[in-house]
């Protein structure tokens, strides 16, 4: 049985744990990091990557995701590129910059589906672009391919 708490939300995620006395410990499912000012949305994507077995942190603007991201080193980031406080390209710059997050991967999610803003959007230091609203089925592919096969 895996345990489950919470990762910078009120949301249960699993965690690393046993199956039981003398038997080895059951790694830990990729961390994800939604970052969504829409709470609906947010909402949305957690509940569907939780059931799809990856733990889930959350952030609601630019500068919260940046703490989040010091504090739980996600493998993957939903990055939202319209948020307050601090737009998405911003924060994609800043966690390109520093070496400890290099190899995070940032996916980048935006209504604003143009050509220009997709170029922006990689040059700013993402990996993938989704066009909000985010299509469930094409998002897990994106990040099973990001984190190689579990």
């Amino acid at each position: 049985m895996i345990p489950t708490n919470t990762v910078g939300s009120a949301r249960p995620v699993a965690t690393t744990g046993t199956d039981g006395p003398g038997t080895e410990p059951v790694a830990a499912a990729p961390l994800l990091l939604v970052v969504e000012d829409d709470q609906h949305a947010k909402e949305g994507l957690t509940e569907f990557l939780l059931s799809h077995g990856y733990r889930v942190c959350d952030a609601k603007d630019g500068t919260e995701a940046l703490l989040k991201l010091e504090t739980y080193r996600p493998d993957v980031v939903l990055l939202d590129l319209a948020l307050p406080k601090m737009d998405g390209w911003s924060v994609a710059r800043q966690l390109r910059s520093d070496d400890r997050f290099r190899d995070v991967t940032v996916i980048a999610m935006s209504a604003l589906d143009y050509p220009d803003e997709v170029r922006r959007a990689h040059e700013a230091g993402c990996d993938a672009f989704l066009p909000k609203p985010v299509n469930l089925r094409r998002l897990l592919p994106v990040i099973e391919h990001a984190i190689g096969p579990r």
